[in-house]
């Protein structure tokens, strides 16, 4: 993206909800497809695994779109290792909530 940044400015100005979908649906099929592989030994894995892939798809198409906004000033490596850190915080995260409920 940050390569073809005049295009994606231009898409996003012009076309922001066309753009979000797609990104949203492709996104969306990745963490579908990992979610459901990674909640396989539920019972009620498709419900876990698709409320996990709207959420995680929901939240990274918005910190995509916003960087794209702001002139994609952070290199895309930056971008992804944040995301990455923000997926290792979650585990984390969730074990302290399961630790103090």
């Amino acid at each position: 993206m940050q390569k073809d940044r005049r295009f994606y400015s231009n898409t996003l100005r012009s076309n922001e909800k066309t753009f979000e979908k797609y990104l949203y649906q492709s996104m969306h099929r990745l963490f579908l497809r990992f979610f459901y592989h990674a909640v396989a030994n539920t019972r009620k894995r498709s419900d876990k695994a698709k409320f996990f892939a709207d959420f995680y798809s929901h939240g990274f198409c918005g910190m995509i779109i916003d960087w794209a906004k702001q002139g994609m000033k952070i290199s895309p490596h930056m971008v992804m290792l944040q995301m990455k850190e923000l997926a290792f915080e979650n585990v984390i995260i969730g074990k302290g909530f399961i630790e103090n409920l």
